[in-house]
């Protein structure tokens, strides 16, 4: 499996979210995804968490406690900041107080749509907001949104209006259950989704930072060079702001996967 991978979805910042709760346990999944081939991890923390438990001005100095900690025991990671963005109506404001993160100050951003139910009324304007804003967003895990995953059209609507979408390595191999991996599956084969990234919590159990699982998992839906595009030069341009080129997604099936 070639590498470099680029993960631009990961939770290894310790104390902040949901992700590692300390340095020890953080160095790990950085020892993980460097020996997964992982070169490059754009830190995700829940913007909700992060503004609920620390102030903002301080996540930049959190990262580099764990570049430097990463450093000090020979872990070979670029380590690149974000925020993982819940959809609200005043995410565009949020954006611009510096509340919600861009990747790596870029004009991407990634953005978490609700697990369960339907979409919120305010989906369609807010997501309008941040592209006239100048944002392309990256809706992320969409084969875990119970609306995205039951009508995969709206994903589709999206991706023709110039959004991408990030499908999470786990999801493909089947790790988080037979349900989402048929809905990963799905949105792969219609070219509704871009970039393989870990969605990365933990340094056990299935939110591990490993891509390359998923990105063998995926060769066998989308093709060896397409499956390794969505791992390396895909999310490689996202983080470097650059131009990302992607294939017409193909008309979507109506009314599929797990919440049928």
């Amino acid at each position: 499996m070639n590498a470099p991978f680029v993960d631009i979805h990961n939770h290894t910042i310790p104390g902040v979210d949901d992700g590692p709760k300390g340095m020890d346990d953080a160095l790990k999944m950085a020892s993980i995804a460097a020996d997964d081939g992982i070169e490059t991890v754009l830190l995700t923390p829940h913007n909700r968490d992060v503004a609920a438990l620390t102030r903002h001005g301080r996540l930049d100095e959190q990262a580099d406690r764990l570049r430097q900690a990463a450093a000090t025991d020979g872990i070979s990671v670029r380590f690149l900041l974000a925020t993982e963005n819940y959809l609200e109506p005043d995410l565009p404001q949020q954006v611009e107080q510096g509340t919600a993160l861009p990747i790596n100050g870029t004009s991407y951003i990634l953005v978490e749509l609700p697990y369960m139910g339907m979409l919120a009324l305010y989906t369609d304007d807010t997501l309008s907001q941040l592209q006239l804003s100048g944002l392309i967003p990256i809706i992320a895990h969409p084969e875990r949104c119970e609306a995205l995953a039951s009508r995969p059209e709206v994903l589709e609507g999206f991706v023709q209006r110039g959004m991408l979408a990030q499908v999470t390595s786990a999801s493909i191999t089947g790790a988080f259950g037979r349900d989402f991996q048929r809905a990963a599956e799905h949105m792969l084969r219609h070219g509704l989704v871009h970039v393989i990234a870990t969605d990365a919590h933990m340094a056990r159990g299935p939110r591990v930072p490993v891509m390359s699982d998923g990105v063998r998992a995926a060769a066998k839906i989308v093709g060896d060079e397409r499956a390794l595009e969505m791992a390396t030069t895909v999310p490689a341009a996202i983080v470097e702001g650059r131009p990302v080129d992607v294939p017409e997604p193909k008309q979507a099936k109506r009314r599929f996967g797990p919440f049928r």
